[in-house]
This record gives structure tokens, C-alpha cells and sequence, in this order.
């Protein structure tokens, strides 16, 4: 995916953000999508791509992490507050 938006997209290196390498926390996740929505400008465009699992509990869907589950309802939420702040 990275060689992707380099190639296709002409992104920089330094623009993009990976998290982890195959192990992935909930906490680590949420802290660097926070911290990458925080630092974009209005004109700028956040790519999120998840190369996961993902599931779906009592009606509501869910990323899978190494260590637990997030809805996808809480980092909405998660966003929300970071971009709000």
C-alpha cells in the first residue's frame, strides 16, 4: 500500500504512516490516527486504510487488534474528539 500512494498518488514518504508490523494495539492505533487527524490542515485529504481483520458484534461492526476490539462507532467518536481538541 505504501509503494502504492508513493507511485500512484505521488505522496512523500514522510506523509504516510504505518502502524506496527503485525502486531497492533488498540491504544497504539488510536493514538497515531488521533495524532495524524490533528495535524491536518482543512485542504489536506487523510487516506485511513485498515489491512486487518474486522467483525461484527451484536449489530455493530469492529476492527480486530493484536491485543482487543474497537467499534468502529468509538473511533468515529475517537476522531471527533481529537480533531474537536
Amino acid at each position: 500500500m505504501e509503494r502504492s500512494l508513493q507511485n500512484g498518488l505521488n505522496i512523500e514518504n514522510h506523509d504516510i504512516t504505518t502502524c506496527g508490523n503485525g502486531t497492533v494495539t488498540k491504544h497504539d492505533f488510536v493514538e497515531s490516527l488521533s495524532r495524524n487527524a490533528t495535524i491536518t490542515n482543512p485542504e489536506d485529504t487523510l487516506i485511513f486504510y485498515f489491512s486487518g481483520h474486522g467483525t461484527n458484534i451484536s449489530q455493530q461492526h469492529h476492527l480486530v487488534f493484536s491485543d482487543t476490539l474497537i467499534s468502529t462507532n468509538e473511533l468515529i467518536l475517537n476522531l471527533e474528539i481529537s480533531l474537536s481538541s
